[in-house]
């Protein structure tokens, strides 16, 4: 049947593919498909949108990607132009959903009298990774020779974790020799000196859900000082201990009460919505804590108010600084080119404008008065669908950083990179013309 879907799709007849059912996935045979390297040939019983993908990518295997030139790269805008680059996972992706429906209902047919324990097993590695893990491993018949392993990754989260990460090295027999190996006594895995011991035992054995798997893996760099069962404490503590934590004790005793009233202390103070459900807010909070640079005897609560207090210390002494070398009237270097046009880029053009800066998006952008003042970079302020961000360019012409509120990533930080990069290319191209020529 996809030999005809080939057809419908794309009006030329390609070389078939064909999907077939095995005893422990599914296996894709590709006749004749030879332009582009595809991925994978078995795919888990769960792993739907990798299936269709696949198919997907078949179907194009003969597209070419159009080039633009220069002048069409920059007339189509700085998103449309970014996006270019990605353009065959677009394409790719808009095939995948055209073929969906299509797809679907012999997908769930083939699946009917798949083995169940399979399935079981496939769904909770998948799940347990987040579906960032490889279901090589669980998808090969030599997996399921091994009962006792099966029964863990049934019965254990970070069992299955562990197949997931040991399904990466599943890519021949040797390689399923080698997972299978490392499976044997997974949890080692977790462990940072090739030996388990009682508090890792009683973590893996109790371990809450929603901890991200390459999160879980970092325990192998590591001892915990205590059993850790609960998720929000787990999550902090694997965070801390990532580089050098001066008080990573503060964070590996902290309740799960305590952590959240930390977050949301920290969360006013940077005027942010951060959520202790959500790992990478916890991680936003645990590199604001451990900026803090003297040992702290307390909890992670009265940290939390150091840390606030020394951070608003360092800014205002910055904005001080800066105040105090040069004036609020100053101006700073302007660039040797027309200033973009745009209603949403604004530059900088005083060292009052950046102490503004500074205190409105909660950064320390002022750090670069000194660098404004001698033309070795232009600041700019930028807003873009409702977000603001402060974008630096420097001398000849590269964006070398744009950051929004609080030092955060968002719209209006990618928005004036795209824009602000094409003005560069203008100030560049200003600066090797007025070079000698013997200049390198």
């Amino acid at each position: 049947w996809l030999v005809e879907l080939a057809y419908e799709h794309s009006r030329l007849k390609r070389p078939p593919i064909t999907v077939n059912r095995q005893s422990h996935g599914l296996h894709l045979d590709r006749h004749g498909a030879i332009s582009r390297e595809f991925h994978s040939d078995c795919f888990s019983f769960v792993d739907y949108y990798g299936l269709v993908n696949e198919i997907a990518e078949h179907l194009m295997q003969d597209w070419i990607r159009p080039e633009l030139d220069e002048d069409e790269h920059i007339d189509r805008g700085p998103f449309e132009s970014r996006a270019w680059n990605g353009v065959y996972s677009w394409v790719r992706g808009r095939t995948a959903s055209s073929i969906n429906k299509m797809i679907y209902d012999k997908w769930k047919r083939l699946r009917e009298d798949a083995d169940p324990v399979a399935i079981a097993v496939q769904k909770k590695v998948f799940s347990s990774t987040f579906g960032y893990g490889s279901t090589k491993l669980v998808t090969s018949p030599e997996f399921y020779k091994h009962p006792f392993i099966v029964k863990d990754v049934l019965a254990n989260r970070a069992a299955a974790v562990a197949a997931g990460w040991a399904g990466k090295l599943a890519n021949d027999e040797a390689g399923i020799a080698e997972a299978l190996g490392h499976m044997s006594d997974w949890k080692l895995l977790f462990a940072p000196s090739g030996k388990t011991y009682p508090t890792l035992n009683k973590t893996l054995a109790m371990l809450p859900a929603g901890i991200p798997a390459r999160l879980l893996l970092r325990l192998n760099q590591f001892y915990l000082p205590r059993p850790i069962t609960k998720r929000l404490e787990l999550v902090a503590t694997i965070l801390a201990y990532r580089g050098d934590q001066l008080n990573v004790g503060v964070f590996s005793f902290a309740s799960e009460a305590q952590i959240a009233e930390a977050m949301r202390r920290v969360a006013a103070h940077l005027h942010e919505d951060l959520s202790p459900r959500r790992w990478r807010d916890v991680r936003t909070v645990i590199q604001f804590l451990g900026d803090y640079p003297d040992l702290h005897h307390g909890n992670i609560v009265g940290l939390a108010e150091r840390s606030i207090r020394w951070h608003r210390g360092i800014q205002n002494g910055t904005i001080a600084n800066a105040i105090q070398e040069f004036g609020n009237e100053r101006e700073v270097a302007k660039p040797p080119i027309p200033l973009p046009i745009n209603n949403g880029i604004r530059f900088l053009q005083t060292i009052g404008e950046l102490v503004q800066e500074g205190v409105e998006m909660k950064h320390c952008i002022s750090r670069y008065s000194t660098k404004a003042v001698s033309g070795n970079a232009f600041l700019f302020h930028v807003e873009f669908d409702g977000h603001h961000a402060s974008v630096e360019v420097d001398w000849c012409g590269n964006v070398v950083q744009a950051s929004g509120p609080n030092n955060q990533t968002n719209s209006a930080c990618e928005w004036g990179r795209a824009i602000l990069a094409k003005w560069g290319r203008g100030l560049r191209k200003a600066i090797t013309k007025a070079m000698p020529d013997n200049t390198i």
